[in-house]
């Protein structure tokens, strides 16, 4: 019976998904998962370390992209290979976009800015980022008093 609900799929339907897949393989290129955030690394050096090994970019780019000095991104890559990385699975991702966007935030507090606007609850965001709630509303208030 299972051959011949797929004998109903059209090759059209077949590219489509096909086509689907690829557009969120695409996306995931140019986002990072959450979940680098919740180790033991700082965010500069999670960020650092994924943006180097995983999507193979190079320090002065990343420097580029973060707003920040090629000589703190090469230090902060230099102390991530010196810590365990794990990447592990996730639902979310945060766009490189936002980084590239908001360069007189911190990491964190880019972070927490895009998850708030995707209605996300400041204790959801501490136990995703296995922070207290209390340190998320704090992230969420040095923002708000940048005014980026």
């Amino acid at each position: 019976m299972e051959k011949r609900q797929f004998d109903a799929v059209s090759k059209e339907d077949l590219l489509s998904f096909k086509r689907v897949l690829e557009i969120i393989a695409e996306e995931k290129k140019n986002s990072i998962p959450l979940t680098i955030f919740t180790t033991k690394l700082s965010p500069l050096e999670s960020i650092t370390r994924y943006l180097k090994e995983e999507l193979h970019k190079g320090i002065n780019q990343i420097a580029k992209m973060l707003g920040k000095k090629t000589s703190a991104v090469s230090l902060a890559y230099k102390n991530a290979k010196k810590k365990t990385f794990l990447i592990k699975e996730t639902k979310i991702f945060i766009p490189l976009s936002e980084f590239e966007k908001y360069h007189g935030l911190s990491i964190l507090e880019i972070i927490v800015q895009y998850l708030l606007k995707q209605h996300y609850k400041l204790t959801e965001i501490g136990k995703i980022m296995k922070r207290s709630p209390k340190t998320i509303w704090t992230i969420k208030k040095r923002a708000e008093e940048k005014n980026v």
